[in-house]
């Protein structure tokens, strides 16, 4: 009986080291694409998600599923500055005026912000736009690096500023 075990095992063993040279090892798979996704929160105020894999992307409203209806926060328009006061006559922010905006930031408590740099010059020139622009995303940065969350959006709207002194930068609150 010990040596039927033993002539059993043997083969066993055989047949495992046979069938080990035949195995393929593991690899790893390669990834062809990443989707990048969020929330966006739009001009009215509401949710959606989105999603960019590179070719397309697409976007649905956030749905409370308990209502049905979509996630939407009040939108405010809660600070209005002077692009002159906050840039000077370049994109980047004037230190005391970036000290000023990360307290602005840590004390409102909203659930986002948007900022919006309202040209008023009812024609301006491409120079003047592309100017206006990145002083909206270095606000949009400035949003990002103190912890908050800013709207993901394209270039800001022209239109036609009130002021009499310029262009404005305007921040929205989402609450």
């Amino acid at each position: 009986m010990i040596d039927v075990v033993r002539s059993a095992l043997a083969a066993l063993a055989a047949t495992t080291l046979l069938l080990a040279g035949t195995v393929a090892p593991v690899q790893a798979e390669r990834v062809v694409g990443v989707i990048n996704w969020g929330i966006w929160i739009d001009n009215d105020g509401c949710q959606h998600y989105w999603a960019d894999g590179g070719l397309e992307g697409y976007m649905v409203p956030r749905l409370n599923p308990a209502t049905g209806h979509g996630v939407c926060y009040q939108k405010k328009i809660c600070l209005s500055l002077p692009v002159a006061e906050a840039f000077g006559s370049k994109d980047d922010l004037r230190p005391g005026i970036a000290t000023f905006l990360r307290g602005f930031f840590d004390a409102t408590g909203a659930a986002g912000y948007a900022a919006t740099v309202v040209i008023a010059d009812p024609s301006p020139s491409v120079q003047h736009i592309r100017l206006s622009q990145r002083r909206h995303e270095t606000v949009g940065a400035m949003i990002g690096r103190v912890g908050e969350r800013p709207q993901n959006g394209s270039i800001p709207p022209l239109a036609q500023s009130s002021a009499a002194s310029g262009d404005v930068l305007q921040i929205s609150c989402f609450y």
